[in-house]
């Protein structure tokens, strides 16, 4: 590895005379390196920290469903694979417009217009697409039948405190009387009525049978060893649990819904054994006049990555869970050997309408998801932006520095549960150099240090060196020696990166100019002469931005690496087959491109 051959900038926060100048390297050339991993990765796109919730958004963890506002740096969340992946990044945008986005299965989640999706249409194209995108195509996009990613079996934790086993407690939801004075229970299979009993007992209660001769239904009784004449320990656990209702009020307590995957099926098979059953296609469906419990069921089912939607039957008030899925619900039913697995593309989740819900509070979080994905309301697949803080995913490239300059990730440390990330705000020149200096002079374990952004550190040293020019003889400031003051400033600590024993990703944001033709090209937003030296010394030098496809009218997520007059961008890796256009990309597919060629290179 290269050792730090120039010498940092020092941790003053006072302008200095400045170095002599030598414009050479303006015009210097690629920086020769060998293949393998990129050493020094510089990427730049649009302005904007992130994408987000209203205040009050459920996001799910492996505890349970918090609101995004009470997460932090280091709090875990859902991914779409249905692991657990940590939070990186927390970022508060104000008060901004919001929009609530429905789902063909009847699921909604607010989100503002900036909010990523990641979608698929129906000739099966990938996109990433903003929802404000969205709304001004929404003409097109509709035709396009916009897929999200189908909700996965969420991996959540065992909760040994369920005061019922789920099964049980399943059951009694679909054919117990929980309100009134005793609980009973009404069930005509002894097939299940045994499995009831082996869950009861997991509790240390019993069943029996207290079927009068002329009924022709089959009722029973729940006991326990603890029970008294007029006081009934099942009774009691149904009153703390806040189900003492009639039957149109049920619901499932929320502790069993962020159960574990195991508990939670147990739930599924006890409510389909009570009152499930099948259709004409063998397709499961859940019967119920309860609008809550009906909801609950269909979040139940999406937490287990099972397909499900709603159905009301008019006139019978009553509100059926459908389920087209491989999963089969029952465990002691006659169903289920009814049961017919049905996969159907019908049944995707699809975006059906977006309305305007006026301004909220809106916060973003940032996820180490490999696809950037995360688990919200209503178990619904969505997006986050941060693409160079997925590199800690990577062999080789974690535990990662982030040098955050911008204020826009906030949160403590305390919370990470490893040490793949670490998140440092610096707020001043003087911080900000302190930091780059001891990351390049002193032992660290970071194998990649990632700068957010390098552009807004340099506008402070700008604004600070112009702040203090010393007057020419004509009184007036010398611009000249503030630009050439800032350039070694810029060259100094981009050298001392590109040499310095670890990864490096320098993030910037892009700025719009208009040539000597009129043409439109896309540079780097910093000032003076350093975006000219800047494009040299990277391994990679990539834009990032969403490209519309004029022909299908849609938008993606799209890095471009080629040399392009209208872009300032670059790659060393052409001679791998790295792609010079990469869609939705993430660093960890970028890497492992990148070592899957220069393998076969070699």
């Amino acid at each position: 590895m290269a050792t730090n051959k120039k010498a940092p900038v020092e941790p003053d926060d006072s302008v200095t005379d400045a170095e002599e100048y030598d414009l050479d390297w303006l015009g210097d050339t690629e920086t020769p390196s060998e293949m393998g991993d990129p050493q020094m990765i510089a990427l730049y796109g649009q302005p904007g920290c992130g994408k987000g919730h209203p205040y009050g958004t459920p996001i799910l963890t492996d505890t349970g469903w918090v609101s995004v506002e009470a997460l932090e740096v280091g709090d875990t969340c859902i991914g779409s694979d249905g692991e657990v992946y940590r939070i990186f990044g927390v970022y508060d945008r104000g008060v901004l417009p919001v929009y609530e986005v429905t789902l063909s299965d009847g699921s909604s989640v607010q989100v503002d217009a900036d909010h990523l999706w990641a979608v698929t249409t129906k000739k099966g194209g990938e996109r990433v697409i903003s929802t404000q995108q969205i709304i001004d195509g929404w003409a097109l996009y509709s035709k396009y039948h916009l897929k999200v990613p189908p909700a996965p079996t969420c991996d959540l934790r065992e909760n040994p405190c369920l005061p019922l086993p789920p099964y049980a407690l399943g059951a009694l939801l679909a054919d117990g009387c929980l309100h009134g004075g005793s609980i009973q229970w009404t069930k005509n299979s002894q097939a299940v009525a045994d499995a009831m009993n082996a869950s009861l007992a997991q509790a240390g209660y019993s069943l029996r049978e207290i079927t009068r001769e002329t009924s022709t239904a089959r009722q029973w009784k729940i006991e326990h060893p603890l029970n008294e004449p007029h006081w009934s320990v099942i009774k009691r656990t149904i009153q703390g649990l806040g189900l003492d209702v009639p039957s149109g009020s049920k619901f499932i307590p929320s502790e069993y819904l962020s159960a574990s995957i195991e508990q939670r099926t147990a739930l599924l098979n006890g409510l389909f054994d009570g009152d499930g059953s099948v259709d004409h296609r063998g397709n499961p469906k859940y019967t119920t006049t309860s609008k809550r419990l009906a909801k609950d069921v269909l979040a139940l089912c999406w937490s287990l990555g099972i397909a499900a939607h709603l159905q009301r039957k008019k006139g019978e008030g009553t509100i059926a869970v459908t389920i087209q899925s491989d999963h089969n619900p029952f465990l002691a039913s006659r169903y289920r050997d009814a049961f017919t697995p049905h996969i159907s593309d019908r049944v995707a989740r699809r975006i059906v309408s977006i309305e305007p819900k006026g301004c909220a509070e809106v916060r973003c979080i940032a996820v180490t998801a490999p696809d950037s994905l995360y688990v919200t309301k209503d178990y619904i697949v969505t997006h986050n932006t941060y693409l160079a803080a997925s590199i800690s995913e990577v062999e080789g490239y974690y535990p990662v520095l982030i040098i955050d300059t911008e204020g826009s990730t906030v949160g403590t440390l305390a919370g990470f549960r490893d040490d793949r990330i670490t998140i440092k705000r610096v707020g001043t020149v003087a911080e900000f150099d302190k930091m780059i200096v001891s990351i390049l002079t002193k032992p660290h374990p970071f194998k990649t240090v990632i700068v957010d952004t390098f552009g807004n550190a340099l506008d402070r040293k700008e604004a600070q060196i112009f702040a203090n020019l010393p007057k020419s003889k004509s009184g007036e400031e010398d611009g000249y020696a503030g630009w050439r003051i800032l350039a070694v400033y810029a060259k100094k600590i981009i050298d001392g990166l590109r040499e310095a024993p670890f990864k490096v990703v320098i993030l910037f944001h892009e700025k719009e100019e208009t040539n000597s033709l009129g043409q439109r090209i896309s540079r780097v937003w910093i000032n003076g002469s350093s975006k000219s030296y800047l494009p040299s010394k990277p391994d990679m030098f990539g834009l990032l931005r969403c490209e519309t496809d004029d022909r299908a009218g849609t938008e993606t997520r799209t890095l471009f690496l080629g040399n392009d007059t209208n872009r300032a961008t670059k790659t060393r890796f052409t001679q791998l087959g790295l792609p010079l256009t990469i869609k939705n990309p993430t660093m960890a597919g970028i890497i492992g491109t990148i070592r899957e060629h220069d393998k076969k290179e070699n």
